[in-house]
Parts: structure tokens; sequence; C-alpha cells
């Protein structure tokens, strides 16, 4: 449940980031036919056409899709998580790091790497256009919420609520 609830508060708050910041999309877009994928004039014309296109279409669903992306997606890494406080016998806290670490490097750090292998120079764009940070975002967000939720608090208390009649 905390995981995702965690994921849910790191998506909206994500989804609307990315809001602020479809312009440096467009331009890292541009940079990327233009230094990595080396396509001429003629054809970063007709490609930069189509991602404004859906670019305009895409604006306001960001949100959306990026909070039930990450809804699904931490749903999954909850089951990591509650595997290691079952089974392992981990302190809820370290089971929240562990598998806030493990999101970022699965589904964050090794995409990346995979497109920086494929495609030289796509991460030092992406630093330049975008920001590496914002790309680490929403995992980071996730890591902290799962963290701060399975501690003692008040927000356990609405997780974890009992029921009013037995």
């Amino acid at each position: 449940m905390y995981s995702i609830l965690a994921g849910l508060v790191s998506g909206l708050i994500a989804g609307f980031l990315s809001i602020a910041i479809a312009s440096s999309i467009e331009a890292f877009t541009g940079d990327l036919m233009e230094e990595v994928l080396q396509l001429n004039s003629t054809q970063k014309a007709i490609v930069m056409k189509q991602v404004e296109a859906i670019m305009d279409k895409l604006y306001w669903v960001l949100p959306i899709s990026t909070t039930i992306q990450m809804v699904l997606l931490t749903g999954l890494f909850g089951i990591l998580h509650k595997h290691l406080i079952v089974s392992r016998n981990m302190k809820p806290l370290y089971s929240s790091i562990i598998t806030g670490l493990s999101f970022i490097i699965l589904i964050e750090i090794v995409p990346l790497l995979i497109l920086e292998i494929m495609y030289h120079g796509v991460i030092g764009l992406m630093h330049k256009y975008i920001g590496i940070h914002m790309v680490l975002l929403p995992g980071i967000l996730y890591t902290i919420l799962l963290a701060v939720f399975t501690t003692k608090g008040p927000w356990r208390e609405i997780a974890e609520s009992k029921p009013k009649e037995y």
C-alpha cells in the first residue's frame, strides 16, 4: 500500500514537472537528431514537425500517463518491499531504501546507460536540456516518500486504519 501511495504522489509531481520541461524536450530532440543521429536539415525539419504535433497532443496527457506508469511500476516494486520485510525480516526503512534504489537503478539508470551505449552522447544532451536530475526525480521522490511512509508517523494511520465495526 505504501509503495503505491508513494508512486502516486511521486508520479503526480513528476508528471506536472514534465509539463514545465516540455519545451526543453523539443530542443533536446532537435539536437539529438543533429548531433547523435546525424540527420540532415530536411529530415530534421520533417521529424521536428512530427515531434511538435505529438507534443501538442501529449502536453496535457503527460501528468496522467506519468502517474499511471508510476503507480503500476511501484506496485510491482511494492512486492519487493513486502518480500524484504516479511521473508528477510528487514526493517521497513531499510527495505524502503533498497526498494527505491532498485527502482532507480533498474527503471532509470540502466535504460540511460543502454541509450548511451547505443547512441553515444545522449546523456550529455539530456543533461544539457533536461537535466539528469529531472530524469532521476521520480525514482528519488519514490524512495524518499516510501521511506517516510514506512516510518512511524500520523500518515501510518491513513493506510492502516482499523475498521469501525467488527
